[in-house]
């Protein structure tokens, strides 16, 4: 019995991993960030902003990757939510969310629900659902930091006492700051912050995910190793920016 017991305790760490990223469209008219042209900050424009349908945005970024198979895409009219694609990486699973710029608030109290436990249940073609939102092994949240402009005593917070563990990563400017004591009051692991000022492009998380997903290196150093060759900045400028605990 006591083998069983750690069998079934243990599954999770040799089942297939699930990674739930959030990205809220960049918005130059609803959020306080250095303006960029119109339509790569545009916040109702899915297929140029900056954070998701560009070049460098999260959507047509991981979709580039060769390990991606894209299995759903779904888009919503009403509501916070503007996109939702799962992807298969290799035989894991990653959640692409896209939020209108102008929901931020919503945005991030999704991640803080997540991060607290609550499970999002998503229906796949296949006719099975995939268990992600607290559920997922790990928390991404790419793109402005919205704590710079909304207090966070806007936002409602649970402790985490779901048995399965979860780690969460904020790729935006200065994300150290405004989410690490969040993180500790919830009762989850930071995976990687930030101390500065940077660009919450898809090959940030792409790094992330070889890291979590492929086992290629720490998370901080993937994601490190990315920023510097797209940015072309010094390595050692990118480990500055990115802190692990």
């Amino acid at each position: 019995m006591v083998g069983l017991w750690l069998v079934l305790s243990c599954s999770w760490l040799y089942s297939d991993r699930v990674v739930h990223v959030l990205v809220p469209l960049c918005d130059n008219a609803n959020q306080g960030i250095v303006p960029v042209s119109a339509s790569l900050g545009n916040g109702r424009d899915l297929r140029n902003n900056l954070y998701w349908g560009a070049l460098y945005g999260m959507k047509t970024h991981l979709l580039r990757r060769p390990r991606v198979t894209k299995i759903s895409d779904q888009r919503f009219e009403d509501g916070p939510l503007a996109e939702r694609l799962v992807l298969k990486w290799g035989e894991n699973w990653v959640v692409l969310d896209a939020y209108w710029g102008d929901h931020m608030e919503a945005c991030l109290q999704s991640l803080f629900d997540y991060a607290g436990g609550k499970v999002e249940t998503i229906s796949l073609p296949s006719g099975s659902a995939l268990q992600a939102g607290g559920n997922s092994d790990f928390l991404v949240f790419s793109g402005h930091n919205g704590l710079l402009d909304i207090g966070s005593d806007q936002f409602s917070f649970r402790t985490r006492t779901a048995p399965k563990p979860i780690q969460v990563a904020v790729f935006a400017c200065l994300s150290k700051s405004r989410f690490l004591s969040l993180f500790e009051e919830i009762g989850v692991q930071p995976a990687v912050l930030t101390n500065g000022l940077m660009a919450p492009e898809g090959y940030v998380t792409a790094g992330f995910l070889e890291a979590v997903l492929d086992k290629k290196g720490t998370p901080r150093e993937q994601v490190a190793q990315a920023y510097a060759h797209y940015q072309k900045c010094k390595l050692q400028a990118a480990r500055n920016l990115f802190w692990s605990p």
